[in-house]
C-alpha cells in the first residue's frame, strides 16, 4: 500500500502498534484510521487530542493491519511504501 508520509507522521509508531491502527488519509479535517472493528473503536478521543483532527475509523481486516504494522517503512520522495 502507499500512504503519504505526511499522513503516517500523524500517528507515532508506538501509538499505531499499541492501538492497532493505520492512518490512511485526511479529508476535510478528518483523519481516517484503519481499524479491525470501527463500530467498537473507543480511541477517537485519544487521537483527536494527539492530532488535533476529527477521527473516522474505517474497516480493515486485522491481518492486514498487523502486516502493515510489521512492514518496514521507507521514504521514497514524499511517500512511504510498505512492502
Amino acid at each position: 500500500i502507499n500512504i503519504p508520509h505526511n499522513i503516517l507522521k500523524l500517528v507515532s509508531n508506538d501509538n499505531a502498534h499499541e492501538r492497532q491502527v493505520i492512518p490512511v488519509g485526511v479529508f476535510r479535517g478528518t483523519l481516517y484510521l484503519a481499524v479491525a472493528d470501527p463500530l467498537n473503536f473507543s480511541e477517537q478521543h485519544f487521537f483527536v487530542f494527539s492530532t488535533g483532527l476529527k477521527i473516522k475509523p474505517v474497516f480493515a481486516p486485522q491481518s492486514q493491519i498487523i502486516t502493515c504494522l510489521k512492514s518496514k517503512w521507507t521514504e521514497h520522495g514524499s511517500e512511504i511504501w510498505a512492502g
